[in-house]
């Protein structure tokens, strides 16, 4: 398994029954973040009240239920952003 396989495993067993499942999780490129990147994109997480920026080459745009990330075969490079 990789790192991020890990990490959402993890997540998973450590929220499961609380209800958090059930939060909502919007990813959105930042609108004002610079990348430091050359070829990326700085796009916006926000769950629970709380912000992460990162920096990815295949921005996208989604709103999801955190438990609708769980078990997801993450293949390619946008499903791992």
């Amino acid at each position: 398994m990789s790192i991020v396989s890990d990490a959402v495993k993890i997540l998973e067993n450590r929220i499961s029954g609380s209800g958090c499942e059930d939060g909502i999780v919007r990813i959105t490129p930042a609108s004002s973040a610079g990348c430091p990147y050359e070829d990326g994109i700085t796009i916006v997480t926000e769950y629970g009240g709380r912000v992460a920026e990162l920096s990815t080459s295949f921005p996208f745009e989604t709103t999801s239920k955190v438990s609708f990330m769980f078990d997801s075969p993450l293949k390619s490079p946008v499903q791992r952003t």
